[in-house]
């Protein structure tokens, strides 16, 4: 940049005694999305897949080899590329142009005359080892795109020096973390030091075998570590509210009506606090008729955490199925383990719903609290934050405003998404059918659960004569699972089940949905929680989703109503807030692991494995007071849920 010079820019360079070879090639297989790196001695070689079975290559050579590469024959180069990356990616056979430049990486001072700001390239200049530099100029665009948004919006001068200064201070700490790290890569793997070469290898086996590891370098490289402006998040920027209205304020709002922020509603009704829960839809029906799809297991936590909130007695008892025994067991052999409610003392383990029930009842009580609004309609299309409150505006341009905003919004949530949490997801590979199996036997208000090699198989006691399914299985048989007429399903289903039901007399409307496990690199952010599925989401096999987010309801709760007695406390503070983040997080990731490690060990049809979980269900059977201490764990019994 020319003109970076001019305005007085101080330009850091460091250049590297490498230059890039660019060019692409086709091979005789397709690339399926898959990219490839390979470290080699002049440095790294990459094959970026592009349309079919082409690639771009980018191949980092020693100054000597520059000329005699960027000039040997097609036929040559495409030699040399194969004996350098072997066939991972195919036969190499057709070869583009080429284009050679020099390497370096450059840190570039704020220069000291007013008005002026550089981005991309003419800010910094990033090894292209890792694929950084582009996208680190994107991302200098979303911020100073809302910086400059935000100031105008406001009258501030856009060129002003606080605004540059604010510019600087966001950008500076990313663009160094990402400088050092590519220039550091290059350190470890661009060097033939045997010492360097052993160490490196073993690192890179380390981290394949080390699932977060891997996860914490990919969501690195993925760009979706750390805050987002709201340009990277996928959010449009802030636009100024027209006239004089005035935002209603609250102490906290609540955003996502369903299960978990209704029970949250009512967790903090008779409270000090004037609460708001918001949701663009009305709450559901009472359920009547056939039973519904989505059902939930409630533990005795989650029971308990209804009855302080006044909810449970008004569920219709008809709709609420108490289960007394669980049974788990695999397919490939006898082992099993069997839970009874009287093993623990207990008359029942507790109790399958419908999720529409609950959270109309839920919604239904909330509207009796003199200190809760529900407000239904309200679709929230701008959240903004500041030191002293959350402000948002719905597209009706209704406005509210909180000293403290719970994202209660379900696993897309916009209130995640505004707050600039990031969220690892990670697809099991599954999709989950559910549905309501009648029979003409006795399920004995028994849960019944068989691990098959597919996935998981759930029935859950309803009324007699009724069972609701979830079948968690591989995506291509579960489509062809649901592309089956119902007495084809039926007979599926009595195999895989072996009859257990009995005679199995038919089968409701069908649904089905993917699985994939959601887990928000934190709970918390400015003046602002997250609960349920906006935090986390799990592996349905234990039926735990609905009752981790009812102990988040139960945590957020008894903090809120402790500094409600504190003084001056403040709710939407980092002290409040790392607590819920300290407490909850760390619990829910343990609970995530664990169901993904039963579906990992359970799921597969791997003969040494099936040996070894019959064993160990036939042996865990046998171990009654690990298995009551599991059993108690489930159930949650040890806790008191808004113990205040």
């Amino acid at each position: 940049s020319s003109l970076r010079e001019t305005l007085g820019f101080k330009p850091e360079v460091k250049a590297y005694p490498q230059s890039a070879l660019i060019t692409t090639v086709q091979t005789d297989r397709p690339n399926d999305g898959k990219a490839f790196e390979r470290f080699v001695g002049s440095g790294p070689l990459a094959l970026l897949p592009m349309q079919d079975s082409n690639y771009a290559v980018v191949w980092t050579l020693e100054p000597h080899e520059v000329e005699a590469y960027k000039t040997m024959s097609d036929e040559r180069f495409l030699s040399k590329l194969q004996l350098a990356y072997g066939d991972r990616a195919g036969t190499f056979q057709r070869l583009g142009a080429r284009q050679v430049y020099p390497l370096s990486m450059a840190r570039v001072a704020q220069s000291k005359e007013p008005r002026v700001i550089a981005i991309g390239n003419a800010a910094h200049l990033v090894h292209p080892v890792a694929g950084q530099g582009f996208n680190l100029g994107l991302k200098d665009v979303a911020d100073l795109a809302e910086l400059i948004h935000a100031a105008a919006e406001s009258g501030e001068d856009i060129g002003g020096s606080r605004l540059i200064a604010k510019y600087t201070q966001i950008r500076n700490r990313e663009t160094e973390n990402v400088l050092d790290f590519t220039d550091g890569m290059l350190g470890i793997f661009a060097t033939q030091f045997p010492p360097l070469v052993v160490g490196r290898n073993i690192g890179l086996l380390a981290i394949d075998k080390c699932p977060p590891a891997k996860r914490i370098l990919l969501r690195r490289t993925m760009g979706m570590h750390g805050k987002h402006s709201r340009l990277a998040a996928g959010l449009p920027l802030r636009t100024r509210t027209t006239g004089a209205q005035e935002a209603q304020h609250y102490d906290v709002i609540i955003v996502g009506a369903g299960l978990i922020g209704g029970a949250l509603a009512c967790a903090l009704g008779n409270t000090d606090y004037r609460v708001a829960i918001l949701d663009k839809s009305p709450p559901p029906p009472i359920p009547s008729g056939p039973f519904q799809l989505r059902i939930n297991a409630y533990n005795r936590a989650a029971e308990k955490l209804l009855r302080d909130v006044g909810a449970w007695d008004k569920l219709p008892q008809h709709r609420r199925f108490p289960f007394r025994r669980m049974y788990v067991g695999s397919e490939g052999g006898p082992g099993a383990v069997k839970f009874s409610a009287a093993d623990v003392g207990e008359a029942y383990l507790g109790y399958f719903i419908e999720n529409d029930l609950v959270t109309r009842v839920l919604i239904d009580q909330a509207r009796t609290l003199a200190n809760v609004d529900v407000i239904t309609g309200a679709d929230i299309q701008d959240i903004r934050f500041d030191a002293a409150k959350v402000s948002l505006q719905s597209g009706s341009g209704d406005l509210y405003s909180s000293r403290l905003l719970v994202g209660s919004d379900g696993a897309e949530s916009r209130v995640r998404a505004a707050a600039g949490i990031s969220v690892n997801r990670r697809p099991y590979g599954q999709k989950c059918i559910v549905g309501t199996v009648e029979f003409d036997g006795d399920h004995e208000e028994t849960a019944w659960q068989r691990f098959l090699s597919t996935g998981p198989l759930g029935l859950l006691p309803l009324a007699p004569g009724f069972c609701s399914l979830a079948w968690s299985c591989e995506q291509p048989l579960a489509d062809r699972l649901m592309d089956m007429d119902d007495a084809s399903f039926i007979a599926e289903l009595d195999e895989s089940i072996q009859g257990h039901l009995g005679k199995i007399t038919g089968i409701g409307k069908r649904g089905a949905f993917p699985l994939i496990a959601r887990d928000a690199s934190t709970y918390t952010a400015e003046r602002t929680a997250l609960v349920g599925d906006a935090a986390h989401v799990i592996h349905p096999l234990a039926g735990l989703g609905a009752n981790i987010g009812f102990q988040d309801v139960s945590e957020l709760t008894r903090l809120l109503v402790k500094a409600q007695d504190g003084p001056r406390a403040e709710i939407g503070g980092r002290s409040l807030l790392g607590k819920y983040q300290r407490r909850r997080q760390r619990e829910d990731r343990l609970i995530m692991s664990a169901m993904t490690g039963f579906n990992l060990v359970f799921s597969n049809d791997t003969p040494v494995l099936s040996k070894f979980r019959n064993r160990g269900l036939m042996l865990a059977d046998k171990i009654a007071p690990a298995k009551n201490y599991l059993l108690r764990r489930a159930m949650w019994m040890n806790l008191n849920p808004l113990r205040r």
